[in-house]
């Protein structure tokens, strides 16, 4: 088959999954070969790093992003992806192989958890553009933040679920993992007392219980892991 041209940054989280991303590495490694004339793969070692990464791709002239992880990792990528404003021809194509515990925008499109699949799906499939929602917050630093996400934005009980998740090792798999988080936060969580504006149309405080902003077909649960504050 033709080999997609120019270059190819694969940006992989080997935590995703709960270590499922890393142990895929060089089945990837090997494989990409077959479907892209020139990649470099970078594995991430922590938070941010991902977008860090993805930012590089733009500066560096990468024709093809692959982001290798599950939804908060593609969340960084997409992140890193649009901090910087660059001529539509130059945006790189990004392309997604879900390996984590939820992996939720991958159900919405389509895409197979196989790795030779994936890959050739990407390499075949000429893509589409997609809408991003952006949301602004009070982030853990207090400071105002802005974030963009793809699939999904929740807040209140989905930050505390995700924040469960996120800091356990995730044995029992996806479903399991959130289940379990979710039946925890409902026992001990309390209504916070949050401030909505919605471009400019709805601006209330309220007392809730969960707020989920969509912008796919599957429930997400990961998308915005990193941004959790439920004040704003």
């Amino acid at each position: 088959m033709t080999k997609i041209p120019g270059k190819t940054l694969f940006i992989i989280n080997p935590r995703a999954g709960n270590g499922t991303a890393g142990r895929k590495t060089e089945e990837i490694e090997t494989l990409a070969g077959n479907f892209f004339s020139a990649h470099r793969t970078l594995v991430t070692d922590g938070p941010g790093r991902a977008t860090e990464y993805a930012r590089q791709s733009l500066k560096s002239g990468f024709g093809h992003v692959v982001c290798v992880g599950g939804d908060g990792t593609l969340n960084e990528v997409v992140n890193g992806l649009t901090s910087l404003k660059v001529e539509k021809n130059r945006r790189p194509k990004l392309g997604y192989l879900p390996c984590g515990t939820g992996s939720d925008l991958a159900k919405t499109l389509g895409i197979p958890d196989n790795i030779e699949k994936g890959l050739r799906n990407i390499a075949t499939n000429p893509g589409q553009w997609v809408d991003l929602g952006r949301a602004t917050f009070i982030g853990h630093d207090e400071r105002t933040a802005s974030r963009y996400f793809v699939n999904v934005l929740s807040f209140a009980l989905g930050g505390e679920v995700v924040g469960r998740v996120n800091r356990s090792n995730k044995v029992l798999g996806g479903f399991l993992t959130f289940l379990w988080a979710t039946l925890a936060a409902l026992v001990s969580y309390e209504k916070p007392l949050i401030r909505l504006r919605i471009d400019g149309k709805v601006d209330k405080w309220m007392v809730c219980l969960h707020v989920a902003i969509a912008n796919g077909q599957v429930p997400g649960r990961r998308d915005a892991d990193r941004p959790r504050r439920q004040n704003r």
